[in-house]
């Protein structure tokens, strides 16, 4: 099991864990576009100017991981706190 925060993932054009972008939502200061690894929805939030829509392939890029065993009672607290799937 890994966590990341929305803003630690990278887009990009080329390269990476090749994904397709479900939904694009401009908030202000930020973009947050929403897309699937397997069977999880993941949210990416970025201030850089893409030009990415929804539909599109894209690479993502995981920034600042942390790592949880699978099977272990710290980690299931952990994402319970954290609300992460």
């Amino acid at each position: 099991m890994l966590a990341t925060r929305p803003n630690e993932i990278q887009l990009t054009a080329e390269g990476g864990y090749r994904t397709r972008i479900k939904n694009r939502v401009f908030l202000g200061d930020y973009v947050e576009y929403r897309m699937d690894i397997g069977d999880t929805e993941i949210r990416v939030q970025t201030h850089e100017h893409r030009d990415f829509q929804a539909g599109d392939v894209c690479g993502i890029r995981l920034g600042k991981v942390k790592w949880y065993p699978a099977e272990d009672e710290v980690s299931d607290e952990e994402r319970e706190r954290r609300k992460v799937i």
